[in-house]
């Protein structure tokens, strides 16, 4: 009787632990996120984006989140060839620094689906 007792308890716990992580999600401080519902992205107040902490959310496929990093990103390009006007040969390489608005992700999540690399190819 007494082992049925813990067994019983052990998986309560553990329901309840896998049922908190079903519907539960954290944005950490250096991300922003946009949760979708069925695939439309969810505006409230104007703003799609999710600020850090932890919130709720339906499992999938309800509720979809997408974290994206919300640091200084940077990308370069490889060095180009060029020829001036005087006929002179130069080196050109090219850097990039960027960031994901938080405030509004959702201009970043629209024109690149989500995707950092898509990203740095585009700004190549």
């Amino acid at each position: 009787m007494q082992k049925n007792y813990i067994s019983l308890t052990v998986g309560a716990i553990l329901v309840i632990i896998f049922g908190f992580m079903l519907f539960t999600f954290q944005v950490r401080q250096t991300e922003v996120a946009i949760k979708t519902q069925f695939g439309k992205v969810i505006v409230k107040e104007n703003k799609a984006g999710i600020k850090p902490g932890f919130h709720f959310r339906w499992p999938w496929p309800i509720n979809k989140v997408q974290k994206f990093d919300n640091r200084l990103q940077s990308s370069e390009s490889a060095f180009a060839q060029k020829s001036t006007r005087q006929g002179e040969t130069i080196l050109i390489k090219t850097f990039v620094n960027w960031k994901i608005d938080e405030d509004n992700p959702l201009e970043f999540f629209k024109s690149s689906g989500g995707a950092s690399t898509k990203a740095k190819t585009d700004l190549q």
